[in-house]
């Protein structure tokens, strides 16, 4: 498989149609099929083009020469007009400059090549006969089908099954594995097909004559015969755009020779299909008077294969597209990068002039980019400003929802806080072609993971075709920040960011000092100039919205719960201490279900509502009535006042914006945080989640115990699942009462009117399936996974009903067409307030159940589920009663399956600590810290003496799963672990004997303190420090040793230069015998180890005793203190060497480079060769 999952008919992606009129405005850089009146027009309604076309009378009086030259142009799909409210009925003239565009595209539609998407790309010799043109071409060499299951040699048609090219069930493939590492936008192969038609052999030998340009550098290209019209073009154009230039200059003079390289790399790459690397050093180009016209200095940065370069403009660096127009201001350039490029060497990339990199974290679920941890790193040890983005796999929200945490997890494992990035985390859609519908849900639920978690700076990635297409709504649009054209000029930039933030891919081909092989460039910056740059920007913010145009939202009077959607709804606007005070600025709080978080809305004649809260009777204003960015948000007295009305606006997915009827503003949660008492202000719409809020019922009574849900119309008929299945992804359907605990539900509060709905007998949670937002998706039962499509807003549907709103999608579990009979399953639909989307919740006792014999299974369920609370989740060292100084251990701290469980005296390592989570029956399940796998039966079954080990996770669903859970019950003697295979055996010490490497197996439950366990926290810091020096005080020797690294042991530890001076530096050397090369250990009274300097008699000390990353080693006289103790701890051969100050830092060889000079460090504990040393 290709994704790493098996394809379902129901999840199969469905295909655009691939008409002849749709194909244009579908690829990032294809010709639009359209007049050039046509173009000329489409042109003048993107607002954005009239701040940044400069005309110029020079430049007017050569049109006609250009036209009638041919000009071409390679990248000509123009912007679609941007959302108004009404259409421009009148035209203005058309400029000279986009009669020029529109000529050129013209023209370019004869000559483009057959990869517009993929320009440096040449068409492949032949596609087999076999390959279906449904798929799509997916690299230079490959097609893959509709449905994304099959990857096809292009040439053979043989089937590719190698994992590295399509992954497997359980780990996608690189993306980027088909296209060797490059970039590859995907093509229809019945387009591929018709273009090798039309291009026959004159296309291939315009391919090799343009490899023997950019080979030779010649611009007197042997071309055959087919070429020589477009030839002859080419260098038409070169004449007539090196006199423009010549006009267009204030001072009448230019660079020629860099007009003359922009121009025919602009020309070639229309007309060959392929460009050579264009760099136009020391480039001169000027531009015309204009809004933000300002002068043009030479750069040595990198342009792009078609003319669009580097300049500057109103007094800073500017991008400029191939005719000198600024299109980025105040801009740096940032390469990306990815693993493809290798392990950069750093210290060139901060020399080569690049101003910041974006990496590539991962991709899909699961997939990590092997580079980026050591790039990340790099980066922030050098300085260099960073974004990180994520290649995204998702088909539907709840994959985008697991996706988004991915990314969470991938930038707390590599210690990325949201302070440390200086661009956004970007999310990069390109390999589905998808409703825009669905895109939205992708988007919407990788953003609430992301922001859910602090992180707040995220933009979209895509090519200028898919924001036109696949990602055509206004929520897409409001979250784009970076978008990749690699054309003569940037035909997308509806980027409407308050700080007016953005960056444009302009080349694939780009060569940086320091990385190997091509490399994307990019120019970040703004849309125009701004007064502060690079301060503060935010990636997904977006200004000048009209808050207006969002549909109105009507709901019945009533009372609500506001609560925000920063955080799935947890917190809810508030009155502070429920005071009646007037004047009295609102907060958020969390959910409480009191009155002082429920409101009543009132709907006004004008379908505007007053929201009067029910605890103090007072209204929700805006302070002073003043329309106001900032202003707070109070309550007042009911005095009808324009003040106190307001209008709801969707937001999408159920979610609606709250707007002044004064004007264009809407309240907003103060920075985005959910922090008790933070203020909440009225601010300008931006479309951030800040500004959206959840309006649940706060007069629907939801019983707290068991209870059955009725349909409405027909009072037995109820939800159920079909026959008592307990498996994942079964559907739940309305049948008749019979009294099982498949008609039995459990509801949880995860908010104000917020709940989970969990099905009594399989404990398994109600959902909406794959997260998706399309009417008519099934309502399933799944685990727990803590997506949105798994909560469920409550609203009161009248005389006692209750309607249910799904939290991702916004739409109703619904009975399809109010047909109640048995069997009829449940699915969600827009909301209607008819009979099939209205229930009632009915408490139930245990004698309204049918008396049923429990299984075993249901016992243990229930014996779990009663000790859930008894311990909570955390990370803890778990002493035996007995005597706390021996805990739970895994054997030699192996990360092998198998791995023996046994006793062992404390000696701070993280193979004694256990993390200790809960599932949603609540067993318990233990993961060693250390070794990252769970505490396992090995057997797989209970019984007297069976060992206990460790083993990687499980992810059954069926009764093997129970080997790795346990039940922890508090006793009067500590906590009891209960098997989850059969819960009269538990966790017991041998013999209960106190000593080193005493097994630890399963027993007989009996009450002894062999069975008991007493929960620590983590040891930290110095008291870690000091367990493990004691721990460890024998491995290493007293005496002297030459420490080798492990990762190459002709290489050892030594003194810079062999100096005497304290704070000489310690690095890595070639041994020679030198005395400085030799250390001499010593231990103190606590175990911890000196390394003193034979040739010196110094200590090997951590500079300035600053346990941190990064920080440097060196030697400096004794002085007993911690920053010169280590304790070495031995590893298989070698030694690691941990830090007095905070064991979690170790001796390491920056970068695990083995050369002379390399700096030895401090750095966190990672297990790698660079950190192993041999004595």
């Amino acid at each position: 498989m290709v994704r790493g999952k098996h394809a379902k008919p129901s999840q199969t992606v469905e295909k655009v149609k691939k008409t002849s009129t749709a194909l244009a405005a579908t690829f990032a850089t294809g010709v639009m099929a359209a007049s050039g009146t046509q173009l000329a027009t489409a042109a003048l309604a993107a607002p954005e083009q009239d701040n940044h076309v400069r005309t110029v009378d020079a430049q007017q009086e050569s049109v006609a020469q250009q036209q009638s030259a041919g000009v071409p142009d390679v990248d000509s799909t123009l912007n679609p007009p941007a959302p108004s409210s009404t259409n421009r009925t009148e035209q203005a003239p058309v400029t000279s400059l986009q009669q020029q565009d529109a000529s050129q595209s013209q023209s370019a539609q004869a000559n483009h090549n057959m990869y517009e998407e993929n320009p440096t790309v040449a068409l492949p010799e032949k596609i087999a006969a076999s390959i279906p043109d449904d798929a799509d071409v997916v690299g230079p060499d490959y097609a893959i089908s509709a449905d994304n299951s099959t990857v096809w040699r292009l040439d053979t048609g043989e089937q590719v099954t190698d994992p590295a090219l399509v992954g497997t069930p359980d780990h996608p493939a690189d993306p980027f594995a088909l296209s060797n590492g490059h970039r590859f936008l995907r093509v229809p192969v019945s387009r591929v097909r018709e273009e090798m038609a039309q291009a026959g052999r004159s296309s291939q030998a315009r391919v090799q004559t343009q490899v023997q340009h950019n080979q030779d550098g010649n611009s007197t290209a042997k071309a055959g015969q087919g070429d020589q019209a477009g030839q002859a073009a080419g260098q038409s154009s070169q004449s007539q755009q090196a006199e423009n230039s010549s006009a267009a200059s204030p001072q009448g003079s230019v660079n020629t020779s860099a007009a003359h390289e922009a121009d025919q790399s602009s020309s070639d790459g229309a007309v060959h299909g392929t460009f050579a690397r264009a760099h136009i050093p020391g480039a001169t180009l000027a531009t015309s008077a204009g809004k933000y016209a300002g002068s043009t200095q030479a750069t040595t940065f990198q342009g792009n294969e078609y003319g669009a370069h580097w300049g500057s403009d109103t007094g800073g660096a500017a991008f400029k597209d191939y005719q000198g127009r600024t299109m980025v201001y105040q801009a740096r350039l940032f390469a990306d990068i990815s693993q493809w490029q290798g392990y950069p060497d750093w210290n060139q990339v901060k020399d080569s002039g690049i101003q910041g990199v974006i990496i590539r974290i991962g991709y899909g679920t699961g997939g990590i980019d092997t580079s980026a941890q050591y790039n990340i790193q790099q980066a922030k040890k050098h300085g260099i400003p960073f974004g990180v983005y994520l290649f995204s796999y998702a088909e539907n929200g709840k994959e985008a929802y697991d996706e988004g945490m991915h990314t969470v997890n991938l930038l707390r494992r590599y210690g990325v806080s949201p302070s440390d990035l200086s661009l956004p985390v970007y999310y990069d859609l390109e390999y589905y072609r998808l409703p825009s519908s669905t895109y939205d849900s992708i988007a919407n639920n990788w953003w609430a993971a992301l922001q859910a978690n602090g992180y707040k700076n995220l933009a979209l990635y895509a090519s200028t075709s898919w924001y036109n297409t696949y990602l055509n709504t206004p929520n897409l649009h409001a979250k784009a920040g970076w978008v990749a054209q690699y054309g003569a000029l940037l035909q997308y930039r509806n980027f409407t960011s308050p700080s007016k933030f953005f960056g444009w891919q302009y080349s694939s081909e780009g060569r940086v000092a320091g990385i190997a092989g091509n490399v994307d460039l990019n120019a970040f910056g703004y849309t125009e100039p701004v007064s502060n740059p690079w301060q503060g920007q935010q990636g997904s913010d977006q200004a000048g919205v009209d808050i207006t145009r969002y549909p109105q939202v009507n709901i019945p009077n009533g009372e609500y719960y506001i609560n925000s959607a920063v955080n799935s709804g947890q917190v809810a606007l508030d009155v502070p201490r429920a005071s009646a005070t007037d004047n009295l600025g609102l907060q958020v709080w969390n959910g409480n279900q009191l009155k002082n978080q429920k409101y009543r809305f009132t709907r006004n004649s004008d379908g505007t509502y007053t929201i009067i809260n029910v605890g103090s009777g007072k209204a929700l204003e805006v302070s002073a009535a003043q329309l106001v960015k900032g202003k707070d948000l109070q309550q007042y007295k009911p005095n009808g006042t324009r003040a106190q009305r307001w209008i709801l606006r969707s937001a999408g997915n159920g979610q609606v914006y709250i707007q002044s009827v004064l004007g264009n503003m809407v309240i907003d949660l103060a920075g985005g945080s959910t922090a008790n008492g933070n203020r909440v202000q009225l601010w300008s719409p931006n479309l951030n989640v800040a500004q959206k809020w959840i309006l649940s019922s706060s007069t629907v009574s939801i019983p707290s115990g068991m209870a059955k849900i009725q349909a409405s119309s027909a009072s037995n008929q109820v939800w159920d699942i079909p026959s008592a299945q307990k498996g994942n992804s079964v559907r739940a359907q309305v049948y008749r009462w019979n009294r099982t605990q498949a008609q039995v539900y459990k509801f949880t509060s995860v908010g104000n009117g917020l709940y989970t709905i969990a099905n009594r007998n399989s404990g398994k949670l109600l959902e909406v399936r794959d997260g998706s937002d399309a009417k008519g998706a099934s309502v399933q039962q799944y685990q727990a996974n803590g997506t949105q499509a798994q909560k469920w807003v409550v609203r009161d549907g009248g005389n006692g009903t209750v309607m249910f709103q799904n939290l991702d999608s916004g739409l109703f579990i619904d009975i399809p067409s109010a047909n109640t009979s048995n069997g009829s399953q449940l699915q969600q639909w827009e909301g209607n307030g008819s009979s099939a989307q209205k229930f009632r919740v009915v408490g139930l006792q245990a004698s309204d159940l049918a008396p049923q014999k429990q299984t075993q299974r249901q016992q243990l369920d229930e014996l779990a589920q009663s000790h859930r609370n008894d311990v909570e989740d955390g990370t803890y060292r778990f002493a035996a009663s007995s005597n706390s100084q021996f805990v739970l251990d895994i054997d030699s701290a192996s990360t092998a399956d198998h791995a023996n469980a046994r006793l062992w005296s404390q000696n701070g390592t993280s193979a004694q600590e256990w993390n200790l989570t809960h599932d949603s029956h609540g067993y318990v399940q233990l993961t060693n810290v250390g070794t990252g796998k769970v505490l396992t039966v090995s057997s797989g079954k209970a019984g007297q003496a069976v060992n206990v080990d460790q083993l990687v996770r499980l992810n059954t669903t069926d009764e093997s799963q129970y080997r790795q859970k346990w039940i922890a019950q508090k006793t009067s003697r500590g906590i009891v672990l209960l098997s989850a295979l059969d819960s009269s055996y538990a966790l017991d010490i041998d013999s209960n004997f106190m000593h080193d490497a005493t097994n630890v197996r399963l027993w007989k439950t009996d009450g002894t303190p062999a069975q008991a366990w007493n929960l620590q926290s983590p040891l930290v810091g110095t008291a870690r420090a000091d367990a493990m020096a004691k721990a460890f005080r024998y491995q290493l020797s007293d005496g002297a040793h030459r420490f080798a690294s492990a990762a190459n042991q002709d290489y050892v530890i030594d003194l810079h230069g062999g100096f005497r001076n304290d704070q000489t530096n310690i690095w890595l050397w070639k041994q020679n015998g030198a005395s400085a090369q030799l250390w001499i250990v010593s231990h103190d009274f606590q175990g911890f180890v000196t390394l003193t300097n034979a040739s010196t008699g110094k200590a090997l000390d951590v500079q300035w005793a600053r346990s941190t990353r990064g920080e440097n080693i060196w030697q400096y006289t004794k002085n007993n203190s911690r920053a010169q103790k280590w304790i070495a701890v031995r590893v298989g051969n070698a030694f690691v060497f941990h830090s007095a100050m905070d064991p979690s830092y170790v001796i390491d060889l920056d970068s695990a480079r083995v050369a002379n000079g390399t700096n030895i460090r401090l750095w966190t504990d990672n297990g790698t060769a660079a950190q192993r040393w041999i004595g």
